[in-house]
């Protein structure tokens, strides 16, 4: 860990504390204290949860910091606890470090087992797992006295929607490419089609009454209507979605996850 995440993970322990009693509080600073990555690992727990799942490091030790969080609430909160698809990403990782899970955090940190149990689906168990997802968002809040951060903790329609679509993907046999990434190909190569048409037309037409400033306002044209189409989809994406995620080295750049709902279908 950083000198800075050191400092953040301090205070928001000290904020935490403000909201749990001295139990609760060293409970949390020995979970914080536990370290999921051995010194003398080539491939440590971080990196290969980074690699398992196509996230940056720095991105997947943010979602090992959130796991930790969601223990703690495992244990505190008076409720059954749902973690997001990130954090459960983690907790599947975890299990099979099996000493490390069974006999160091569950049994000498956490002092009770932390089972996992997925779903059996169906409208009744959808519904629990909805219901429990919100209460753990609820109970992180009160907690740790903030909003859960939404490029890890999903709402629950997206919890429960989009990201039920996770699978895993060998990229050895496949290629992977994002929808918004076809999307742009497909826009560009139509948008290169339509202009190199309109050129021809223009060059072939050049002795007739079409001038310079005509042909130029069609290939305008053209590129507005295609600006105007991706702004129509990005609307439609928005409603369908209003929150993109924003994970950095993940599904989506931070910075960028506005280009996501422009783009998704």
């Amino acid at each position: 860990m950083t000198k800075a995440n050191q400092m953040v993970s301090e205070n928001l322990i000290d904020k935490s504390s403000q909201a749990m009693n001295a139990q609760q509080a060293a409970l949390y600073e020995q979970i914080q204290a536990f370290s999921f990555d051995q010194s003398d690992a080539q491939l440590s727990f971080s990196k290969r949860l980074a690699r398992d799942n196509g996230w940056s490091l720095e991105y997947a030790q943010q979602v090992i910091e959130e796991y930790k969080k969601f223990a703690f609430l495992a244990v505190v909160a008076e409720h059954p606890v749902t973690p997001s698809d990130q954090v459960d990403q983690v907790w599947h990782l975890h299990l099979t470090y099996t000493r490390s899970y069974w006999l160091e955090f569950c049994g000498q940190v956490l002092q009770v087992p932390l089972h996992h149990d997925p779903t059996l689906e169906g409208e009744v168990e959808n519904q629990k797992f909805n219901d429990w997802y919100s209460k753990t968002l609820e109970s992180y809040e009160q907690f740790f006295g903030q909003i859960p951060p939404t490029e890890i903790w999903s709402p629950p329609k997206v919890r429960f929607g989009r990201d039920l679509n996770f699978v895993r993907v060998n990229n050895q046999q496949n290629w992977v490419l994002s929808k918004l990434q076809v999307q742009r190909a497909v826009i560009a190569s139509i948008a290169i089609l339509f202009t190199w048409m309109l050129s021809n037309y223009y060059v072939s037409h050049s002795k007739t009454n079409i001038d310079s400033f005509t042909g130029i306002l069609a290939i305008i044209s053209v590129a507005a209507g295609f600006g105007g189409v991706r702004i129509f989809i990005g609307i439609v994406n928005f409603i369908k979605n209003p929150s993109p995620p924003k994970i950095k080295g993940g599904w989506g750049d931070g910075g960028w996850g506005w280009l996501w709902w422009l783009g998704g279908f």
